[in-house]
């Protein structure tokens, strides 16, 4: 666990229904998606991720089920730091349930100022000036198998 750094994209998928449905709807095989933004000495590493109860600080530690981490190739320090900030600014605002809604509608429904999780990721990204997509996709409809498939992106551990 010890080559991980900030900036690094965390993915994970458990046998949780919300899981399963989200891995159905997605047509992927991962459910969630987050950053590590640090490490405290005796805590080890922190991450940041949408979750219902909103955009929040965990633990690596506390993700269940079955979690692989991911760097983006070619990432810059200032990239890396751009893209650790802009999700710790977004800390304590609301999940974005109409956004999550968006993949059951397929219509865009959702809230600026709320995030899902592959939403918060992809647009962290972006406010980094690393578009993974190349203009391809929005972030209100990337998924966290979107994210985990791109070729920018490489496995470097799992838990």
């Amino acid at each position: 666990m010890e080559s991980f750094q900030p900036g690094d994209i965390v993915f994970s998928k458990d046998k949780s229904l919300t899981s399963s449905i989200i891995q159905w709807r997605t047509m992927s095989q991962w459910s969630h998606v987050g950053v590590i933004v640090g490490k405290k000495k005796d805590n080890g590493w922190k991450t940041i991720s949408a979750r219902g109860k909103g955009v929040v600080y965990e633990r690596l530690l506390d993700w269940t089920g079955y979690i692989q981490i991911l760097r983006v190739n070619d990432i810059t320090e200032q990239q890396r730091e751009n893209f650790v900030n802009f999700c710790i600014e977004q800390v304590g605002k609301q999940y974005d349930i109409w956004g999550f809604l968006d993949f059951f509608c397929m219509k865009k429904i959702q809230r600026e100022d709320r995030w899902f999780c592959s939403e918060l990721i992809y647009r962290g990204l972006l406010n980094s000036g690393i578009d993974i997509f190349k203009n391809k996709k929005t972030p209100n409809f990337v998924t966290p198998g979107d994210l985990y498939e791109n070729p920018s992106l490489k496995m470097i551990g799992e838990l």
